[in-house]
């Protein structure tokens, strides 16, 4: 592999291009999620009538079972 004149090696480049792509995505998500929580929030609290309390279990809940099944 030659060196770039950084010193880097072409296959290091690719390593944090897709690094990079890969966060990029991570935030993208994490951002679309946040929103379409809020969007969810608001339907239940306005238009369904739950309570925010409600809504807050609710909320603690599946986060549980998201990070459960994240982490197993």
């Amino acid at each position: 592999m030659e060196a770039t004149p950084g010193g880097r090696r072409e296959g290091d480049i690719k390593v944090m291009r897709k690094r990079l792509g890969l966060m990029i995505g991570l935030a993208a998500l994490a951002g679309s999620a946040a929103l379409v929580a809020m969007l969810l929030g608001h339907v239940a609290h306005n238009d369904i009538g739950l309570t925010r309390q409600a809504i807050r279990h609710s909320a603690l809940i599946a986060s549980a079972v998201i990070a459960v099944l994240l982490v197993a």
